[in-house]
């Protein structure tokens, strides 16, 4: 027999609802203690209340609070229930909203890849940046960006490939959100004369057509290949199943048969009366000539004989590049600045399947209905070159631009114009002067966060204040678009780069 002991725990043991309630309580206070984080190596949450913040997804919280742990955002909202022993900051009189991105930048990539010309393709600004500029880092930090937009050089024609750059303190594999973000092109940036212009949309267009055919090349490869690899399994199993009686009928006689003939001598042929001794007999055939009946089984033989595996293309780096772009995999980043440039642009964006993305547009008020129409995002250069232009595409800029653009409901981003490194400084300063010049306040707020952030494909990480996405915020002590407004404190990625 076998003894079983069934044992009850007392009644004081038994687990209750208040217990459970108790202990949950219990966890979640040392899940968000700053010594229980700091013993287990993770950053102790942060939160921020009583701040005016622009979540640039939704509706402005005038008096918020804004939870972080770790590298993410916990919650944003206008009441919210704190756990004790949380680090807290005022946020009274203070403005936050979302780390500032620049659209178009040359930081970090070095001097050389900010000048270099006749970039092909596969050219990548992830392999010029300059880890050690800190001193440019900082100073972008403090003007309150925290994303960049870089390209390599003045393109004549299509260049190398953008890099999205966060500015946070870290390596470089820390700091690349996305590498080859687009591919660069220019029209008019190099060329002045209106044949000059014509002359590098049509090296765009032959680029594309090449990488088109380069694709058909690998199509047709792979296509051939698979009738190759039937033909050849094909072969392989009539082989198989007639290897058995070829075998047989071709076996070596054992030693000895060969002299075990006949001795009777075979009759001879007679010949027809009068017929010559040619040497030749009537069962052989001539010289040169095949004999009837296997002509065509040679035919056969030599034809599966002449089985052979496709050649295989070359690869081509920089078609490769293109190709990406011609498939929809990333999108053409095209530099232009006159009306006609950017119509001729807009016929490449109907002629191919291509997700392009205007940058400088200094005269895209003149043709913003056409942008419109072609669903075609725009990345202004800074306003103030409107009145200082630089170059002769810049001649016809307008101040309000932004304004005219908006109008035709346009997408736009604003950008450093990537000349200089440190031309992000002023990047709010031309936001407000496209303000004073007829654009919405909104629109230049999205401007310079979520819509940049949509255009470079990092919109489900950074450019809005949202749960889940990355901590990066900048915090203002007044209106972020009042030149008179200091950046008080930045984080990136959960941590104080600026401000501490």
């Amino acid at each position: 027999m076998s003894l079983q002991l069934l044992i009850t725990p007392p009644r004081f043991f038994r687990p209750n609802s208040f217990l459970l309630a108790g202990l949950v309580c219990a966890l979640s206070t040392v899940a968000f203690s700053p010594a229980a984080n700091a013993q287990m190596g993770r950053k102790p949450p942060i939160a921020i209340t009583n701040a005016k913040i622009h979540t640039m997804s939704g509706k402005t919280l005038e008096k918020g609070t804004i939870l972080i742990r770790g590298d993410e955002i916990v919650a944003v909202a206008e009441r919210m229930r704190l756990p004790q022993g949380i680090s807290t900051i005022d946020g009274s009189g203070l403005v936050i909203m979302p780390g500032l991105i620049d659209a178009r930048s040359s930081f970090p990539l070095t001097s050389s890849a900010q000048s270099a010309r006749g970039l092909r393709p596969s050219a990548r600004g992830v392999d010029s940046i300059d880890a050690f500029a800190s001193d440019a880092r900082n100073e972008l930090v403090r003007s309150g960006i925290t994303t960049v937009y870089a390209g390599p050089g003045y393109h004549s024609g299509m260049g190398g490939q953008g890099v999205v750059v966060k500015l946070g303190s870290g390596d470089v594999s820390e700091m690349v959100l996305s590498d080859g973000a687009a591919l660069e092109a220019g029209v008019g940036v190099t060329q002045t004369t209106p044949f000059g212009r014509l002359a590098e949309v049509q090296k765009i267009r032959k680029d594309l057509k090449a990488a088109k055919k380069y694709r058909e090349s690998w199509d047709d490869y792979e296509e051939e290949l698979e009738e190759y690899s039937k033909k050849l399994e094909e072969r392989r199993k009539k082989n198989g199943t007639s290897g058995d009686e070829k075998g047989k009928s071709s076996e070596k006689a054992p030693p000895g048969d060969k002299d075990k003939k006949d001795d009777k001598p075979a009759p001879e042929e007679k010949k027809p009366p009068g017929q010559a001794d040619s040497g030749l007999s009537f069962a052989e055939p001539r010289p040169g000539k095949p004999a009837a009946g296997n002509d065509g089984k040679k035919k056969d033989e030599k034809k599966e004989d002449d089985l052979k595996k496709p050649k295989k293309p070359r690869r081509d780096p920089n078609m490769e590049a293109v190709l990406e772009v011609l498939t929809g995999k990333k999108p053409l980043r095209v530099e232009a600045h006159l009306a006609e440039d950017i119509l001729n642009v807009l016929d490449l964006a109907e002629e191919f399947p291509l997700k392009i993305i205007l940058e400088g547009c200094s005269e895209g008020y003149r043709v913003g209905k056409e942008i419109r129409d072609a669903n075609v995002a725009v990345v202004l250069g800074p306003t103030l070159l409107s009145a200082l232009p630089q170059r002769n595409s810049h001649r016809f800029e307008r101040a309000g631009n932004a304004a005219r653009l908006e109008e035709h409901e346009v997408m736009i981003a604003l950008g450093s114009s990537g000349s200089a490194p440190l031309e992000g400084r002023f990047l709010r300063a031309s936001a407000g002067l496209a303000v004073s010049h007829g654009l919405s306040r909104e629109s230049a707020l999205r401007a310079l966060t979520v819509v940049p952030a949509t255009i470079l494909g990092i919109e489900d990480r950074v450019g809005t204040l949202e749960k889940g996405k990355d901590a990066d915020l900048v915090i203002f002590d007044g209106d972020p678009l009042d030149a008179r407004s200091r950046v008080t404190k930045v984080m990136v990625n959960g941590m104080w780069v600026h401000g501490k």
